[in-house]
């Protein structure tokens, strides 16, 4: 906001002491109480108003003291202003000047002032004002969408004024037969505009902070004669309606797109008084445009202003006529800047105010919104058309369509429209003539939580939020708007990609309901929100406004997602009756139709169950969270009784959402009673587990009995305990289910019964066993170790019987850290999987994978290990082209190029086949190898097109290439596939055949050329030293080269990396005295230096070993497994001493205890990997426990030994 952010060393909000005081000059008087003088006019009446009277002259003389915008006194010495609101309350507001005429021109015309505002309590409210021949004017923006105005109740020297929404004048100014239309030719009015590409403009910016510029435009309006006449005939009374209408349309493209335009100093030169002589000939717009260029020229320069708009009037227009017209990207354009104009049958108020902001949007570059208007269908811009129907919005074509969405058009430019003209006039053509006024507030920044491409189900209401922040604490709004662009379809009605929903004035909060929460609440239906009722894709954009007065700034942010077919209606099923009536306390079972959701591709796997207590508007009230999504759950009945009761199951982890169809009661008991209801409803039971859940019970009324349990429908063999049993009332008992292992996998209703008092109550619990054997899984392919492995390996497993799905994970380490993942696929429901990742040639690759089902995942099989193949790689072209196809017969020719000397293929494309054709339907075009295998690259494309083409063909392409054929050498997938060719011999001749099938026309072939990619040969890294490591029990032993070592022919020791696979369970590795991982790499020459130590913990639990891979970066590699045999000394055996720590791991202390009471004093030594002893304790004898401090130590692996004489145990210890 202006006056907020340009002072920057003002002191803060509480500073009124040095604000104008405020000043009320307005009285209320009652409608039927406002009289008129002779010869006054009344003015257009809204359907209702509230009237007052103004002191004119009181006002006019206090606005004069009001700061001027972009001082530091706007807001240090911004007025306090009383001004009446739609509902007959006075509302204060802090005022300042904004002029809208040049300095030049307001001196001509002293009585005309114009100011801008905001509300003085934080509330959002904006305002613009002005004074004037007309009387006193306001326009006031809410944050809730909603426009007011303040205007004369009568022309003349009239003292009353009327109060009143916008929406509540009347909706056309003519009857229902007449529709005015906009006459846009894009391409015929402005053919020399060329369009910049969009860049990462502000507006398109979710995180922006930049100050924002305003960009200042020189307007000049022409006035017809019938506009002049209409007005008065005189310079001071049309100015001020030109002013009021400027006034108003300045507030929106401030706050939209940080313009501001300004009338010239010499705009009253542009006024024409008489209708017979002035310039405009026709009737209509569509004739005067094309005059007010030379009668906007013939009296200003034009160069002097950037922006030219015809203000007129149409008399008595009939059924469908233009009411304005104008050229696209005019503004800043010599030629084009001045042809367009607006007219109406009575040119002022709010409706002519739109139409004109509708044109200048032309002006700006903004092109229509709507989708399908039956009688304009021909205006409709395809690349533009997001809103359904006519749409709502300036640039749409509201109230001219049938059926319309709205009376009027909304004051706010569709999100589609800013980014058109913020683009425009940053980065296009509207830079060159602006000028440019530097301000201190920043633009918003807004983000949408979520992550692109999820699912919902089919007519199911959902809503989106966004998060929304501003630097200079602006009050912000937010308008959700589709984005998708399709067919023209009736409202109401959709296919394809067309736009389902309208947009809506911007509003002060953050989340939009689809469809409307009042259309769900009423369970009607609109045409301009269809819920999508069948697969789709839908793409939806935030903008967030800042709306500070005379500076505006956006920010907008987008999410993708789509709708599945296969899931929905997600519905809530109970509660929905209005007969309903609940007791507080008691427990009730809510219930709803998953509807598939649970399955793929929605997966909403948990749900929030809320309550409203206002009839369905807000739901304020949780009564579960994250439950399963499993159509039932147990809820207790809050204490908030009401009459208008209404819940609604969300899903927790996505957007969509039903609620009850009516309204019910909530209400206090009046007699004792019990409920209970279990804590699940549904589950599985993974055998061999148990199956436990909670009985929980209420009292209700002061019920305070004992209550028995008892459960039925169990399989045979099952058996159930309830823990308590009986239960009393208000308190829980444990179910448990056991079930035999050897179970058949099947669903069961177990139904559990609560008696008391003679009454008798059930609730089922429905339960699927699941078995859970996957001893037959294991990963086959690639095998572990394999090399020459393609760069996308086609991944393969034996399945397990009891899994329905599995994990795949391809990682650059074993480890499988998450920045090591190079690629994931989850739920994958067969044994084998490609990879789509393009590996990195010669690139070490670990994979591994596990099975899954309803009872979640086994253990990830052990990595295993590939190489992928290094490629060399040969392109050829032919030399014997060109070569020409004949018009007569059906000719077949054949280019060929011979490779020499290739080895076995991997991968193969087409780098071009280059041409000419006059029917390039009639050709067929194949790749045939030495081997005789043939690929078909094309046939049967493109019609009769005539021309050059030139092509290349990869098996990776998005897809064949569309019509008419790439001159470019673009990629397309071929129609064959290309690796057929693969595991062939390169070697020989390689033909492209061209046959063309259909006599009379001909061609060429100019150029044709390949790209063969072979296996190239390694030097692989050999192992060839790997001896077992004997070290002493309890010590610590260099594996130097004389146990382990690994060489190539044309690799040194420092590029033979290793990387472990697994780690020794006896004992522990150190990699320069520094813990290892799995994953740790080190190279030959780390062994060579000495760097790599094993440490054992003298537990004589037999042989260790450690697994690793050995790769040379070339596409070499060999894997070994280490094996480490230590030798037990006969003079101090080990093991005799039975002790325990905990906690281990430990943070800052171990409690050691002994088995067996101690009859010596024992020694208590903590060893580091190293062997290097690092504290010591002495444990007394007679005792079994010693208290350890070790949190002086860091985070590693240490190895604790008790030796009580000759008798000496070692446990491995884990500080954290």
């Amino acid at each position: 906001m202006i006056m907020r952010k340009l002072c920057t060393f003002l002191l803060v909000f509480g500073l009124f002491s040095n604000l104008f005081g405020q000043q009320n000059f307005w009285s209320p008087v009652a409608n039927n109480a406002m009289t008129l003088t002779e010869n006054a006019i009344l003015k257009t009446q809204p359907t209702q108003f509230q009237g007052f009277t103004l002191n004119y002259a009181g006002i006019a003389t206090f606005l004069r003291n009001a700061p001027m915008e972009y001082t530091p006194a706007a807001r240090s010495e911004a007025l306090l202003l009383s001004l009446p609101l739609a509902d007959g309350k006075l509302h204060t507001f802090k005022v300042w000047e904004s002029p809208v005429m040049a300095p030049a021109l307001a001196a001509k015309f002293p009585e005309i002032k114009t100011y801008a505002g905001e509300d003085a309590d934080g509330t959002g409210l904006t305002l613009r004002l002005g004074l004037g021949s007309k009387g006193f004017h306001a326009f006031i923006f809410s944050p809730h969408g909603q426009v007011q105005l303040i205007t004369p109740y009568a022309t003349g020297n009239q003292p009353f004024y009327m109060a009143y929404h916008q929406q509540d004048l009347p909706k056309t100014q003519a009857n229902a037969e007449v529709k005015s239309l906009c006459g846009v030719d894009d391409e015929f009015l402005n053919a020399t505009y060329h369009h910049v590409a969009p860049q990462n403009q502000p507006a398109a910016d979710r995180g922006n902070t930049d100050q924002i510029v305003v960009k200042k435009y020189r307007l000049a309006v022409t006035a017809q004669g019938e506009y002049t006449q209409y007005h008065g005939g005189t310079a001071p009374q049309v100015m001020a309606a030109i002013t009021e209408a400027v006034n108003y349309i300045v507030a929106i493209t401030e706050r939209d797109f940080s313009v501001r335009m300004e009338l010239i100093p010499n705009n009253d030169t542009l006024i024409y008084y008489d209708p017979a002589t002035d310039p405009f000939t026709g009737p209509l717009i569509p004739n005067w445009i094309g005059d007010n260029p030379s009668a906007t020229n013939s009296r200003v320069s034009v160069n002097s202003y950037d922006i030219g708009h015809l203000f007129a009037r149409v008399a008595n227009p009939s059924g469908v006529y233009v009411a304005g017209q104008a050229s696209l990207a005019g503004v800043c354009a010599q030629i084009q800047k001045a042809v367009a104009g607006s007219s109406l049958p009575s040119p002022e108020g709010p409706e002519y105010y739109l139409i004109i902001a509708h044109e200048m949007g032309h002006q700006f570059s903004a092109t229509h919104t709507f989708n399908t208007c039956p009688p304009a269908q021909d205006a409709q811009t395809p690349g533009t058309a997001y809103e359904p129907g006519g749409g709502s919005t300036i640039m749409s074509y509201a109230t001219t369509c049938s059926p319309d969405i709205v009376d009027d058009r909304d004051p706010f430019f569709h999100v589609a429209n800013l980014e058109q003209v913020n683009n425009f006039i940053t980065v296009d053509n509207g830079r060159l003539c602006a000028e440019l006024i530097p301000t201190n507030n920043h633009y918003p920044v807004v983000d949408i939580p979520l992550e692109n491409n999820f699912f919902i189900p089919i007519s199911t209401p959902f809503a989106l939020t966004a998060q929304g922040s501003d630097e200079d604490n602006d009050n912000l709004t937010y308008s959700w708007e589709e984005f998708d662009l399709g067919p023209s379809m009736p409202l109401g009605q959709a296919t394809g990609s067309s736009p389902l929903f309208r947009s809506f004035p911007p509003l002060n909060v953050p989340t939009r309901t689809f469809p409307a929460m009042n259309t769900i609440v009423t369970n009607a239906s609109n045409p301009a929100e269809l819920l999508p009722n069948y697969g789709r894709d839908l793409r939806f954009k935030v903008t967030v406004r800042d709306n500070a007065p005379g500076e505006g700034g956006t920010a907008i942010s987008d999410v993708r997602f789509k709708v599945a077919a296969s899931a929905g209606p997600f519905r809530l099923t109970y509660p929905n009756s209005a007969s309903l009536i609940w007791n507080v306390g008691e427990y009730q079972t809510v219930t709803w139709d998953v509807a598939n959701t649970n399955l793929s591709p929605v997966v909403c796997q948990k749900v929030n169950i809320l309550m409203s207590t206002d009839g369905g508007f807000t739901y304020p009230i949780t009564l579960a969270s994250n439950q399963p999504n499993i159509g039932r759950a147990c809820i207790q009945v809050p204490d908030n009784p009401s009459t208008t009761v209404r819940l609604k199951v969300e899903a927790a982890d996505n957007i969509f959402f039903d609620i009850s169809n009516a309204n019910f009661k909530i209400v206090q008991a009046t007699t004792g009673s019990f409920a209970f209801c279990p804590s699940t409803m549904i589950d599985y039971v993974c055998l061999p587990e148990a199956f436990i859940a909670d009985i929980n019970t209420s009292a209700v009324g002061g019920f305070n009995n004992m209550i028995d349990l008892s459960i039925s429908g169990l399989p045979n063999g099952a058996t159930a305990s309830f823990s308590p049993n009986p239960v009393m009332a208000g308190q829980t008992a444990v179910l448990t289910v056991n079930i035999p292992v050897n179970a058949t996998e099947a669903t069961f209703d177990a139904v559990v019964s609560a008696v008391s008092n003679g009454v008798t109550q059930t609730s089922t619990i429905t339960l699927t066993t699941v078995s859970n054997d996957f001893s037959a899984f294991a990963p086959t392919t690639p095998a572990n170790g394999a090399s020459g492995i393609n760069p996308n390996p086609l991944l393969k497993w034996t399945g397990a019987a009891d899994a329905n799905a599995y994990d795949v994970q391809v990682a650059s380490n074993p480890s499988f850290a998450a920045n090591t993942l190079v690629e994931v696929k989850e739920n994958w429901p067969i044994t084998q999987y490609q990879v789509t990742t393009n590996l990195t040639e010669g690139g070490v690759y670990f994979w591994r994978v596990r099975a899954k089902n309803d009872c979640g995942g086994a253990v990830w099989s052990e990595p295993q290990v590939f190489v992928v193949s290094v490629l060399s790689c040969v392109q050829l072209s032919a030399n014997d082209l060109p070569q020409n196809i004949t018009p007569n017969g059906t000719p077949t020719i054949e280019s060929k190029i011979n490779l020499l000397s290739g080895g076995t293929i991997s991968d193969i494309d087409v780098k071009k086949v280059q041409g000419f054709h006059d029917y390039f339907k009639d050709l067929e075009v194949r790749l045939i190898s030495p081997a005789g295998t043939n690929v078909l690259l094309f046939k049967d494309r493109c019609g009769s097109f005539s021309g050059n083409f030139d092509v290349a063909f990869n098996d990776g392409a998005a897809a064949i290439f569309s019509c008419p054929p790439p001159t470019n050498n673009a990629e397309s997938k071929p129609a064959g596939s290309l690796s057929t060719f693969n595991g062939e011999n390169a070697t020989g001749i390689w033909t492209l055949r061209v046959k063309d099938n259909t006599i009379s026309a001909g061609g060429s072939i100019q150029a044709f050329a390949i790209q063969i990619c072979s296996n190239e040969s390694t030097n692989p890294p050999v192992i060839t030293v790997n001896n077992p490591l004997q070290p002493a029990s309890g010590s610590n032993a260099t594996i130097s080269t004389a146990f382990l070592k690994s060489e190539d022919g044309n690799n040194t020791a420092d590029q033979l990396v290793y990387t472990l696979m697994t780690l020794p369970q006896n004992g522990a590795l150190q990699l320069y005295f520094g813990d290892v991982q799995i994953g740790t790499q080190f190279t030959q020459a780390d062994i060579d230096n000495g760097g790599l130590i094993y440490y054992d913990f003298g537990l004589n639990a037999g042989s260790d070993e450690f697994q690793v891979v050995v790769a040379d970066g070339e596409g070499g590699m060999d894997q070994g497994t280490f094996v480490v045999s230590p030798t037990v000394s006969t003079q101090n055996p080990l093991g005799g001493l039975s002790f325990h720590v905990a906690p281990n791991p430990a943070n800052d202390v171990l409690l050691l205890t002994v088995n067996e009471m101690l009859e010596e004093d024992a020694q208590v030594n903590l060893y580091n990997t190293a062997g290097q002893i690092l504290k010591s304790w002495n444990m007394a004898a007679g005792t079994t426990q010693i208290t350890l401090q070790i949190q002086e130590l860091p985070e590693g692996v240490y190895a604790l030994s008790v030796a009580n004489g000759a008798v000496r145990g070692v446990k491995k210890v884990v500080k954290r």
